[in-house]
């Protein structure tokens, strides 16, 4: 499971400074006198930034016994699920 985030970490890396370098090439402008690129060049680092700090997060994980989805939840837990029930049904 680990490879697999590694690999898709990589891609939004990759993608990010794809992203990055044509909205560049596009004129990213200022903050007064924004570009077309001015967007998609910030959108782009955010991206990259966020994609950089879950590898290294993925990188420093251990792998340990397999759980399910719950199994880091404790059994007096289970009234997380329902404010949002709650919501939609009352609202």
């Amino acid at each position: 499971m680990k490879k697999t985030y590694i690999i898709a970490n990589v891609f939004w890396l990759v993608l990010s400074i794809a992203v990055c370098l044509e909205s560049w090439r596009l004129d990213v402008g200022g903050l007064h006198t924004p570009g077309p690129g001015f967007l998609p060049f910030y959108a782009a680092i955010l991206l990259g930034v966020l994609a950089l700090i879950s590898l290294i997060q993925t990188l420093k994980k251990t792998e340990g016994p397999a759980t399910g989805i719950w199994g880091g939840v404790g059994g007096s837990s289970w009234f997380l699920c329902w404010p949002p029930f709650l919501f939609t049904f009352f609202s």
